[in-house]
């Protein structure tokens, strides 16, 4: 039976860009065009179209899920409590330079495995810098899920499922009417 049946719907992910919603919290950074945010946890590397962040007790930007933000320089980003970021990524606190956030490009999603909320563990290799991306303080990036797409799946599913159930009952309506004339 291996390699017979294949799932309904496939387990991936968009790397589409999605709109951005303003939150107001200049703590918030959002993302358009192809970049995602790169955060560590000191062994593996994610992406992120989320920028919740916040400032740990090391005054270095964390993400809401406790991942570092990756720096330009491959370090974390090291803040102080009143900063503001370009478009470009770069930070800057008391007209000081900080630093530049990371952001990076996906280069092949099904070579990377989907983490929970919104982040996205990337393969070794499988990231090159982004190009074409402008962050925006003070917005989060919303969800680009395609609610129809999402909801035409669904309804797909549960007439396979309702499909098979059928064929299930009418097999063991088979089955017992089989047995029952056998008991005669």
């Amino acid at each position: 039976l291996e390699g017979r049946y294949q799932p309904l719907v496939a387990n991936s992910f968009s790397l589409n860009s999605a709109a951005v919603e303003k939150t107001g919290n200049s703590a918030d950074l959002a993302i358009k065009g192809d970049g995602f945010f790169l955060l560590t946890d000191g062994t593996n590397f994610f992406a992120t179209r989320n920028g919740k962040t916040k400032i740990n007790s090391d005054n270095t930007m964390v993400h809401s899920s406790g991942l570092s933000f990756v720096g330009e320089s491959g370090g974390p980003v090291g803040l102080n409590k009143d900063f503001s970021v370009n478009s470009d990524g770069s930070i800057v606190s008391s007209g000081a330079n900080l630093g530049r956030l990371k952001v990076v490009q996906i280069n092949d999603a099904s070579e990377h495995l989907q983490s929970s909320g919104g982040l996205i563990q990337l393969s070794l290799g499988g990231f090159s810098d982004a190009q074409h991306y402008q962050v925006e303080q003070g917005y989060l990036t919303a969800s680009n899920v395609d609610v129809a797409d999402q909801m035409t799946q669904l309804m797909t599913a549960t007439r396979h499922l309702e499909s098979v159930q059928r064929a299930i009952l009418a097999y063991d309506n088979i089955l017992d009417a089989g047995i029952n004339q056998l008991g005669k």
